[in-house]
């Protein structure tokens, strides 16, 4: 490969790396530097360079300042030691780990309002969904898909979510529904106080639109649930 006086930062880079004694011939790093070559830009501003040191099969070898160089041959593995250091670079012997990519978050979808609407009220007075107060532990699976303008291809839902007449201090968690139960709660109560919260909650990952339902009380009480949806994500 040829290097061209103008390219400095370039020839920096490629005089760190093997500036080091190679010690075995490694196909893998003569690749790496052949992608940092192509990836470097032409607007260095062209000064004079050495390159000091380096490594082929069967030796080594120096270079006067400037002028076009060519290398041939496998450049071997440096030895790992003190960092390299320039004015524009830090470069450590050795191989460089892979970068482990961290998933892209699955989207969420287009957010849908709804007139807000009272979708479950475990005591009656009218709603969708009632069924009876929650029984702590007793998990229980409530169909949002079809109620209150949720449709059935809705992935998620935002609403309102208030704990009445519960029997002692508790939590209720709410999950999608056919899903682990997870560790953090939706609302927490004291025994016999209203409490209230709100967010987005998604629903089953099958697509049967259900949200799961589970209370924790004290002595192995019961408390109310009440939901009221205002818009949802498909």
């Amino acid at each position: 490969m040829q290097l061209r006086p103008n390219r400095l930062w370039t020839v920096l880079c490629l005089s760190a790396l093997i500036l080091e004694r190679a010690k075995m011939a490694d196909r893998m790093l003569i690749r790496a530097l052949a992608a940092f070559l192509s990836l470097a830009g032409a607007s260095a501003t062209a000064q004079t360079y050495d390159v000091i040191w380096y490594s082929m099969d069967g030796g080594g070898t120096s270079s006067t300042p400037g002028g076009t160089y060519a290398l041939a041959g496998t450049v071997g593995q440096a030895d790992a030691g003190s960092p390299l250091v320039g004015d524009l670079y830090s470069v450590s012997g050795g191989f460089w780990p892979a970068a482990k990519l961290a998933p892209a978050p699955e989207p969420l979808g287009r957010f849908y309002s709804v007139t807000p609407c009272r979708a479950v009220d475990t005591r009656g007075n009218g709603a969708p969904l009632q069924g009876g107060a929650l029984i702590s532990g007793i998990p229980r699976a409530l169909l949002l898909a079809g109620v209150c303008g949720v449709p059935l291809s809705a992935i998620a839902v935002s609403l309102n979510v208030t704990a009445v007449q519960a029997t002692g201090a508790g939590a209720i968690t709410l999950y999608p529904w056919g899903q682990g139960v997870p560790g953090t709660n939706a609302i927490s109560f004291p025994s016999s106080a209203a409490r209230s919260n709100n967010g987005v909650l998604a629903l089953a990952f099958d697509g049967t639109g259900k949200l799961g339902a589970l209370a924790t009380v004290t002595g192995a009480g019961s408390v109310h649930l009440i939901i009221d949806v205002n818009g949802y994500f498909e």
